[in-house]
Order: structure tokens, then C-alpha cells, then sequence
């Protein structure tokens, strides 16, 4: 089950926007064609293949991150003056964006640290100080860090939420399994295996092995879960794909 960080970046720049738009349409590659296309460059046509669009999210994600003109240019391939052009025309179209990126950076500079959503706080002490370098890290890290901190706060609260719906609906089973330590052929014993347990967590990715009966069953609950780990402007939603290996993950609708 896949979280898209997108919506969740956007939700906490809280352009008004950015939130409109991302209310309206539920899958990213339509989202990248709202943004883009209300800027009106070429940039649109980055969104041809896969490869294509992961690039033009990258663009979308740099754009909220703070991406200056010169590294946009060389994203997009077109001359810096494009570029400068190209950012003017979306701080205009979304200016909770430029908005969220001058007050996240100014607040750190007056209490030394930013938190996430759920409150975890990260001290950055270069942001006000003299070298130049460090400070501009320390101002880039502040906006990351707020974005991907509260990523991360969503991620553990929903892995929580699941477990405890989990554990309530779907309890465990009694199987028959080969115990190798007795060294008896044929020997088997009566062991309980979990219904649906959580085998990875990576970025915006929770992985379940889940027994073929409760599939289904356990993926509303995942689903709803990750939905509902917590209240945001803008809703986030939750992309399922289920299969035998997670090399053969197939994406279902509910």
C-alpha cells in the first residue's frame, strides 16, 4: 500500500490552490498534469511515459522543496531565463507554496528548530548563523525536513492504526508447520501464524503478508488505515497493489 508524498507535501504547504486541485482528482499522474498544465510550458510533456513522469514529480517536489532557477533549468533542459519564467508563473498560480517556504524558514530562524505534524522537532543552529553555506543547508533542511519528518509521523501512526484494527478483526490461525530443530521426518506441530503481518516499511510503502483467505478483508483495513492516520486539508490517498511476490504486485480498486 503506497501513500502518495505528493498530496501529503501539499497538504502541509496548505495553498488553497494546491488543495482545490488535489481534492478534485485522486491519481498523481492527473495531479502533475494540473500543476504543470496551469503553468503552460513544455514541462507537460514530460508526463508521456513512467520515466517521464517520475521526472516531472521530481519537478513538482522540487518546486515545493525550494529549487532554484538554475537547477530547474537543467530538469527541464531549457535555457535559466525559462526557468525563472516557468517559477514565476507557478508562485503566481500557487502562492501558498512560496508562502509556506519564506515562513517555514523564517520561524526556524526564530526558535532554532521545526517540527512535524505530530511534533517531533530537529534543531537547526547553522540557520542563523555566519557561514553562508550552512545556512542556506540548514534553510533547505528546515523545508525538508517539515515535509518528509511529517511523511515519516503519517507512516508509524498509520502502521499503528492497522496493527490495531488488525489485531481486532483478524486474529490468528492455527497451521501445521515442519519444525526443523526436532529432526524428525514428518514431525509437525501446532503453531499460531498472524493473518496479516507487516513485513516492510519503506518511504511512502507499508508491505503485508497476508494468508490468501483474509486478502481482501485485510486490505480494507490497511487502506483505511493509512487513510485515516490522520486529518489533513487534503485527503491522501492509498494506492493498492496485491500479488505472491513483491515482484508481481498487481494494483486492485475498491
Amino acid at each position: 500500500c503506497y501513500h502518495s508524498e505528493l498530496q501529503l507535501a501539499l497538504s502541509i504547504v496548505q495553498g488553497l490552490n494546491l488543495a482545490q486541485v488535489s481534492q478534485r482528482i485522486s491519481r498523481q499522474a492527473e495531479c502533475l498534469v494540473s500543476i504543470l498544465s496551469v503553468v503552460k510550458t513544455r514541462a507537460l510533456l514530460l508526463l508521456v511515459t513512467f520515466e517521464l513522469r517520475q521526472r516531472a514529480k521530481q519537478i513538482c517536489y522540487g518546486m515545493i522543496y525550494g529549487m532554484g532557477a538554475r537547477a530547474l533549468a537543467e530538469q527541464l533542459e531549457v535555457e535559466e531565463s525559462v526557468a525563472v519564467n516557468f517559477m514565476a508563473s507557478f508562485n503566481k498560480a500557487y502562492p501558498g507554496v512560496k508562502k509556506f517556504l519564506s515562513e517555514t524558514i523564517a520561524k526556524c530562524r526564530r526558535q532554532g528548530y521545526v517540527e512535524t505534524l505530530r511534533g517531533r522537532r530537529r534543531y537547526l543552529p547553522a540557520i542563523t548563523g555566519s557561514n553562508s553555506l550552512k545556512k542556506s543547508h540548514a534553510e533547505r533542511q528546515a523545508v525538508n525536513s517539515t515535509i518528509q519528518g511529517s511523511a515519516a509521523d503519517v507512516a508509524k501512526r498509520a502502521m499503528v492504526l492497522v496493527e490495531q484494527r488488525l489485531s481486532k478483526i483478524l486474529s490468528t490461525s492455527p497451521r501445521k508447520t515442519y519444525d526443523p530443530c526436532t529432526r524428525v521426518k514428518g514431525k509437525r506441530e501446532q503453531t499460531n501464524e498472524r493473518a496479516a503481518s507487516l513485513v516492510l516499511h519503506l518511504h511512502d510503502e507499508l508491505l503485508y503478508e497476508v494468508s490468501d483467505k483474509h486478502v481482501m478483508e485485510a486490505v480494507r483495513i490497511i487502506k483505511s488505515g493509512m487513510e485515516e492516520a490522520v486529518n489533513l486539508s487534503v485527503k491522501l490517498p492509498v494506492k493498492v497493489k496485491t500479488g505472491n511476490s513483491w515482484g508481481a504486485l498487481q494494483e486492485i480498486s475498491l
